[in-house]
């Protein structure tokens, strides 16, 4: 897991990441596999029973196993783009480092910062789905991985950011035509923290109220329903989904968080907002029972006017107890 961000500022947006990747591995644990034992004994009446080995794969169970630092998940595309990933490390055993600067080589000098910004995730998407399903050639199943691309307009000083998705999937998928394995979305411009990752913690302290929305929407439509008596058959699945993520319900949720201010950052309170992010995300792992899944170098950029740029992270610096 990992934790990834945008922050958008009135004056340009910004950007972080942090650097560790989590390996998970089938675990047993001592504690399953007495308990299977004591189980088959009572049941069988005997200490010594048949070797079930689908009973024991059932025992196996997919867990974080360890971390590993310095992994690449913030990403200059161009002059004016940025990329950040989380989820799965690898498709097809390549980076997604290296699957995006593959994209970048396959461009003259300069042509990417003249191409439209839709094109831009649309060819990034069609190059993860090839790569995904090439995996498939040597695996049975993917994991999901995510990408945010930001995009600062510099001619109009505005930010755009699209998330993609490439989905959880396995080999039959492949002879699905309607599956997609990769997906995008539009941010809406309103949201002016867009993270992904291990962000529990974070959307809970920023977006509480724009979380619960489906569950208050749905409560309060089922009271209109029962007062009114309006016809169940009209309170379809799609009028619900429709009126969850009406934007004009979401944007008076986020007035009265009080969270209009947000949109009117300075590129600074930016910087210091997105690092507070992270840093709560780091911080809460000391409260939990999981092994650290984020933290290592955190990788921290800001695209405005002048293009992208590096705060921290991207430069190696001098041993840490040395005196160079």
């Amino acid at each position: 897991m990992t934790f990834i961000a945008s922050v958008v500022a009135k004056d340009g947006v910004v950007i972080i990441a942090d650097s560790l990747v989590t390996s998970v591995r089938p675990i047993l644990t001592q504690r399953d596999l007495a308990k299977y034992y004591t189980e088959k004994v009572k049941l069988t009446g005997t200490e010594t029973f048949p070797f079930n080995v689908d009973e024991i794969n059932d025992l196996f169970s997919t867990q974080r196993h360890h971390t590993e630092n310095y992994e690449n998940k913030l990403i200059q595309y161009d002059k004016y783009t940025a990329i950040t990933t989380a989820g799965s490390a690898l498709i097809n055993g390549k980076r997604i480092s290296d699957i995006v600067e593959k994209i970048k080589s396959g461009h003259k000098k300069g042509g990417l910062d003249r191409t439209l910004l839709e094109n831009k995730v649309d060819e990034i998407c069609t190059h993860l789905t090839i790569e995904v399903k090439s995996h498939f050639d040597t695996h049975s199943e993917i994991d999901s991985t995510h990408l945010i691309i930001t995009h600062f307009d510099h001619k109009i000083s505005k930010t755009q950011i699209f998330k993609i998705k490439v989905n959880e999937a396995s080999k039959k998928q492949l002879s699905d035509n309607g599956f997609e394995f990769v997906t995008k979305t539009l941010v809406p411009e309103y949201e002016t923290v867009i993270s992904d990752g291990q962000n529990r913690i974070v959307e809970g302290v920023l977006w509480g109220a724009i979380n619960s929305l489906p569950y208050v929407t749905l409560y309060i439509a089922r009271r209109i329903r029962d007062d009114f008596n309006i016809s169940p058959d009209k309170m379809t699945k799609e009028y619900m989904t429709k009126l969850m993520n009406d934007d004009g319900i979401r944007r008076l949720i986020m007035k009265d968080a009080n969270l209009p201010r947000m949109k009117e950052l300075s590129l600074q309170q930016a910087v210091d907002l997105a690092y507070l992010c992270l840093k709560i995300e780091m911080d809460f792992q000391n409260y939990t029972e999981d092994i650290p899944v984020v933290g290592g170098i955190i990788r921290l950029a800001t695209i405005n006017k002048d293009g992208f740029s590096f705060l921290c992270g991207n430069s190696i610096v001098s041993p840490i107890n040395g005196n160079l």
